[in-house]
């Protein structure tokens, strides 16, 4: 091959290979701006997934720290602002004399601050409310469910044995005065002795044997075995099968198959089985039915008597008895009677007793009475409680409550 077809040859080749290697970079270049175009589309990709990531981890914080908002200010409200609000609201109830309110609102806040001590705070002071307007009853219900709180046990015990008796049982019957001046009985009524439920105004109430007599506010007397012929009562006691009722000016009733028997001179009485008890205005005991050295019975305050035997207690706190059970018991308040028992409040208000039944069944007594081997109670709750056999359905009272409770004269 000639020189000149060698040289030829070689240029077509340069120029065929410049033509490879232009061809080269023009798609090597290609290659770059897809490469970057893609590196661009994917570094917008990851910047949008990672201000989406970002806005979505945003809204989430968000959201949870609104929902620690709310629910901060609903713990708020109900642990601190509602209960604070219910607290003082109280407070104003309790400083108003809205004690029952007050108590309300106390107790719905549990054991917030001293709300439990507040809630039984109200209930002493309505009870001592109560007991300073006279409500006695509603005072007892009051301070029923607040026992050893300050001096409750205290008034509780005050009025142990200063009640007027409103609450009794016969020999298989018993029956008692609800606040409203009504009577309730239950147990043999053979005799037509729970033949109660038409009386009305009832302030005292007494059970023989087989008959009830109640006294009305204004001195009339009821009886289920024919209505006394008295007016003016101020006191009334039954014993086995008679009835006594003592007028205002003293004079004595005693009424017996039909008969009645009377005595001036008067001033408290009391009745069992056959025996009839009465302190003269000499403050002396006189006692039929039964004989007894009364010697010691002088200056008496009240009497009482129980199983054939009388109690008597002075002036100055002593007991005398004609059968010596507690005779000779000094610093007592008050005395009662009932089973085979006598029973007495000391003046630290504590109750002691001698017979049948220990004082540890008294404890928290306001008012008793008994026959036989039986005897009813009405305790410091407010409720009624019998103990004994139940005669013919005559301690069916465990639903008893409302007891009237009406200060005794003062002697």
């Amino acid at each position: 091959m000639e020189q000149k077809d060698i040289e030829q040859l070689a240029a077509e080749q340069r120029e065929r290979a410049a033509e490879e290697i232009a061809k080269m970079q023009r798609e090597l270049q290609n290659s770059h701006i897809q490469i970057k175009d893609s590196q661009k589309k994917l570094s917008e990709k990851k910047i949008n997934n990672y201000f989406e990531e970002l806005n979505a981890r945003t809204s989430t914080v968000l959201i949870v720290i609104i929902l620690i908002a709310i629910l901060a200010g609903s713990y708020y409200s109900l642990t601190v602002y509602k209960p604070r609000a219910a607290y003082k609201k109280a407070e104003q109830f309790m400083q108003d004399g809205q004690y029952e309110n007050a108590k309300a609102f106390f107790a719905s806040l549990g054991d917030y601050e001293d709300a439990r001590q507040k809630a039984m705070e109200c209930d002493y002071r309505r009870g001592n409310y109560l007991l300073a307007t006279g409500k006695y009853t509603s005072a007892v219900t009051a301070l029923s469910g607040i026992p050893n709180y300050k001096d409750r046990d205290d008034l509780i015990a005050d009025l142990a044995g200063t009640m007027v008796k409103t609450l009794d049982t016969g020999l298989s019957h018993s029956a008692f005065v609800r606040s409203v001046g009504t009577v309730k009985a239950t147990g043999d009524n053979s005799f037509g002795q729970c033949e109660v439920d038409s009386w009305k105004d009832i302030a005292e109430i007494a059970c023989g044997d087989n008959f009830t007599i109640g006294r009305t506010n204004g001195g009339h007397v009821y009886s289920t075995n024919g209505e006394l012929d008295c007016a003016n009562i101020i006191e009334i006691a039954a014993g086995g099968d008679f009835a006594a009722a003592l007028t205002v000016d003293g004079n004595l009733h005693c009424y017996k198959d039909g008969v009645r028997a009377s005595v001036s001179d008067v001033k408290h009485i009391s009745a069992d089985k056959n025996i009839l008890a009465y302190i003269n205005t000499d403050g002396n005991a006189v006692v039929s039915g039964a004989a007894f050295d009364l010697t010691a019975f002088t200056d008496l305050k009240e009497i009482e008597t129980e199983n054939g035997a009388v109690y008597g207690l002075r002036t100055d706190g002593t007991i005398v008895s004609t059968n010596g059970r507690l005779n000779g018991k000094t610093d007592i308040k008050h005395i009662f009677t009932c089973n085979d028992t006598v029973a007495a409040i000391t003046k630290d208000n504590k109750m002691i007793s001698e017979g049948a039944v220990p004082a540890s069944e008294l404890t928290g007594a306001i008012m008793l009475a008994g026959n036989t081997d039986h005897f009813i109670m009405l305790t410091d709750s407010g409720r009624v409680k019998y103990y004994g056999p139940s005669y013919a359905g005559s301690g069916r009272v465990a639903d008893w409550s409302d007891v009237l409770l009406t200060p005794k004269k003062e002697y």
